[in-house]
């Protein structure tokens, strides 16, 4: 009798359920879906395994469960022990798997607040056409600082020196502005330095830093 694994996720087509049927066989294992937490409960007694986004009653439920791989990247809500029948069950989560998408979201929205975006839409909305006082600023030549080079990071990073920001040199650690002029930098393990600093002539509504950071809970070992 194979094994078998529970899948509840919400964002399956036919191309990833390929995909998974095929790992999944390659092992020894078959396939139980489910479209919720809520049809799961009470269903996964057999399952060795969960993947998705289960609820802490579908991980409670899971007698024989040796491994839930949370497809998110934090995992703070399970990591309290008392929810798993199995003490030497495995907790992993996906880091790693969402710097594309945060990273051009990160992007996008770094754009629109520099550019003013929704301060623009809301007076296109109203059938205006004027120029907001304090004006826009741009990625072009700002100084941009990421701490951490986990994926998220990494791959902003690389997205934005396609803007041409400013560069900076090694990083320090320095006490956060008391003024909107000043730019910080605090130093990180590895870190993909760009920075960003926008001088407030004409612009006294502006912050003086943004960043993007990583910050997973690793999962507890087996």
């Amino acid at each position: 009798m194979a094994k078998k694994i529970g899948v509840i996720i919400d964002f399956l087509n036919d191309k990833y359920e390929r995909q998974l049927n095929a790992a999944a066989a390659k092992y020894g294992y078959e396939i139980e879906y489910f479209p919720s937490s809520a049809e799961a409960v009470g269903r996964v007694d057999d399952c060795e395994i969960l993947y998705g986004h289960c609820s802490q009653k579908v991980i409670r439920s899971a007698k024989s469960l040796k491994w839930y791989c949370c497809c998110w990247a934090g995992v703070d809500h399970f990591c309290d022990e008392s929810l798993y029948q199995n003490p030497d069950c495995r907790l992993t989560n996906s880091s790693g798997a969402y710097g594309t998408t945060i990273s051009e979201h990160l992007i996008m929205v770094c754009l629109m607040l520099l550019r003013r975006q929704m301060e623009y839409t809301e007076i296109i909305r109203a059938g205006g056409w004027e120029t907001l006082p304090g004006g826009i600023r741009s990625l072009h030549g700002a100084r941009i600082t990421v701490l951490g080079t986990g994926d998220i990071g990494t791959e902003f990073a690389r997205r934005a020196q396609a803007f041409h920001p400013a560069r900076s040199g090694p990083p320090t650690r320095r006490s956060p502005p008391s003024m909107p002029s000043r730019s910080w930098t605090a130093s990180c393990p590895k870190r993909i330095s760009l920075s960003w600093r926008c001088p407030p002539r004409r612009r006294p509504w502006a912050s003086s830093r943004a960043s993007a950071s990583r910050c997973c809970p690793t999962a507890p070992s087996s």
